[in-house]
Parts: structure tokens; C-alpha cells; sequence
């Protein structure tokens, strides 16, 4: 199950999409969908970058005399996390909407559990380098809704400029 985020439209969008059917017009539906696309090009990149600097953090395990100081080259789980950020809108239908989650079919399938478990903030176990005797805890910090939530008052904002713009058009 994908992370995800649905910034639902309004009445403006709802109303904007079943003016759009009505009209004979098939730039403008296309022209909306554009510009909304654009609008969330900022937020989903914050998302991205969010996503290459997640925050993790080791449980020491009891009785452990140091911590791990194994191989710590970098695997790249981040950088594939923030590729299989997307946005997805859909203008046309009864609920039209913008949707920012982390695409499932992006991510190897020994890593699809794991933006939910860093972003969810609690502790979450897994083996030490592939080791299926030696496991660990770790926590991570949330990293997907912080910055849709820094982004979402401009976001809306260019979204009724592309509302408003295509109303324009459509009463010309």
C-alpha cells in the first residue's frame, strides 16, 4: 500500500472539472491539468530531497559493549525512496484531486515497507547487513509530510491561479 497524501479539491475544482466536461473546449481541460501538474512540481521535490536526507537513528541493544562499526557504504535506500516519489493529478471525473505518494512498482521489493517505517517515526526491527541471526532496532524521522505541509499554502494558491485562469478562458 503506497504512501499518500490526496489534497482533495475544493468546490472550485470540483465545479472547474464539470464545467470543463460541459464545454465543447479540449485545450482547456488539458491546459488545467498542465498547470496543475506545474503547481506541484515545488512540493513534490521537497518531498524528494526530504526523502535523500532521511533521519535514522540505531537502538543500542542491550548489553552491547559498542556500537556497530561494520561496512557503512551506502546502498542508495534513500535516493531509491525519493525516485519513487510521484505526483499524480486527475483533473477530469467526480474527484478530481493531486495526489503525492511513493510508487510501490518503483521500489525493489525488499525495501516497499520501508518509507512508511522511517517516516512512521516509531522503532522498527531488521537484520544487521542481510544476517537473518543478528538483528536491530531503529527508528527513522518523518520525512513525507513535512514539507507537503511547509508547501501547501503556495501550492494552493498557484492552484486557483490555474482555476481562475482557465474560468477566464472558458467565459471568453
Amino acid at each position: 500500500m503506497p504512501v499518500s497524501l490526496t489534497i482533495k479539491g475544493a468546490d472550485k475544482l470540483r465545479t472547474m472539472a464539470r464545467k470543463l466536461r460541459e464545454a465543447s473546449n479540449v485545450e482547456l481541460p488539458r491546459e488545467l491539468q498542465k498547470a496543475i501538474r506545474e503547481a506541484s512540481k515545488p512540493t513534490l521535490r521537497a518531498i524528494q530531497e526530504s526523502a535523500r536526507h532521511i533521519n535514522t537513528k540505531g537502538i543500542p541493544k542491550p548489553g552491547a559493549k559498542h556500537s556497530f562499526r561494520g561496512p557503512s557504504a551506502s546502498k542508495g535506500l534513500r535516493q531509491k525512496i525519493a525516485e519513487a516519489v510521484v505526483a499524480d493529478v486527475q483533473t477530469g471525473g467526480d474527484d478530481p484531486r493531486v495526489q503525492f505518494r511513493v510508487s510501490q512498482a518503483k521500489l525493489p521489493d525488499n525495501i516497499k515497507q520501508m518509507p512508511r517505517k522511517f517516516d512512521a517515526g516509531g522503532t522498527f526491527r531488521h537484520p544487521v547487513m542481510g544476517n537473518r541471526e543478528v538483528w536491530v532496532s531503529q527508528t527513522g524521522d518523518p520525512w513525507f509530510w513535512p514539507p507537503i505541509r511547509d508547501h501547501i499554502r503556495d501550492f494552493r494558491a498557484e492552484i486557483d491561479k490555474a482555476l481562475d485562469n482557465v474560468a477566464r478562458k472558458l467565459e471568453e
